[in-house]
């Protein structure tokens, strides 16, 4: 009974007074929190709902919640409707359509994939960390740069070259820049970039075929003006990059080629 009567007493001092004080009798706005600085054990803050992404996503806001904001403390596995920008853990409000990030720059993923002919054919190394900094220093709102450096073999396939591999919020981008120094013997080369798609969070959805062809370009055999173009197949089972013969073979000098496709999944490993 006394905690129904305080209960009643607390909403009617919000009705009446329509302004809420913790630990002051005289708040000075519609909700003043006065925390207990001289008290060690006492922590000071506001704790809004923490909620993982996944469970963010299975509610259906409406404007009416317009202004809400949680804690998110898992990414949500599938980037779809209101919780399409929920990537990381951190908090979130809701602006009467999607989940935006409060107080958080993007960050822009680049894995820069060097085909390397000293290493066996599709080994990969990673030749440094992720090295996370700041473009433009002057600039005080801006993008994070986040960047590593991969090697994949390409021991007697006679390709060099490489593959910038970039993530910018649910979009991935895809650069080739790729020589054929001999001709290739086989129908393809295929090239597995497995390591590098999966750190930067591009996942596979399973099913079979190409998630993109890549168009190519170059200078055309026999020094002819003009230039050859070509298809590159990224297969979206195993990460696969097929380089076709008929089109390589094509090309005496530098092929280069960059598509775009959306990310399922974003989970960076840093």
């Amino acid at each position: 009974m006394k905690i129904l009567l305080n209960l009643l007493l607390f909403f009617f001092t919000i009705i009446v007074e329509a302004q809420v004080g913790v630990n002051t009798q005289t708040p000075s706005a519609t909700l003043d929190i006065v925390g207990k600085t001289d008290l060690p054990n006492h922590f000071d803050g506001i704790i809004p709902p923490r909620i993982t992404g996944n469970q963010l996503a299975s509610k259906n806001y409406s404007v009416l919640q317009k202004g809400a904001i949680v804690y998110v403390t898992q990414p949500v596995s599938n980037l779809l409707g209101q919780v399409i920008l929920v990537v990381k853990e951190g908090y979130y409000y809701f602006n009467g359509q999607f989940w935006n990030q409060i107080f958080t720059e993007p960050i822009y993923y680049d894995a820069l994939v060097v085909l390397d002919e000293t290493l066996p054919v599709n080994t990969i190394s990673e030749q440094t960390a992720w090295n996370a900094y700041l473009p433009f220093p002057i600039n005080p709102r801006q993008h994070s740069l986040s960047t590593k450096i991969y090697r994949l073999g390409t021991a007697g396939s006679g390709i060099t070259g490489q593959i910038d591999e970039r993530r910018i919020g649910t979009i991935g981008y895809l650069d080739l820049t790729i020589s054929s120094s001999t001709p290739i013997t086989s129908n393809y080369v295929m090239l597995n970039l497995s390591k590098p798609l999966r750190d930067l969070g591009f996942m596979s959805d399973g099913s079979v075929g190409t998630i993109n062809n890549i168009l190519v370009s170059g200078s055309p055999n026999g020094g002819g003006l003009g230039v050859e173009q070509g298809i590159v197949s990224f297969t979206n089972v195993n990460f696969h990059l097929l380089l076709w013969k008929n089109q390589i073979e094509k090309f005496n000098g530098t092929i280069k080629g960059m598509t775009t496709f959306p990310i399922n999944y974003l989970n960076v490993v840093e």
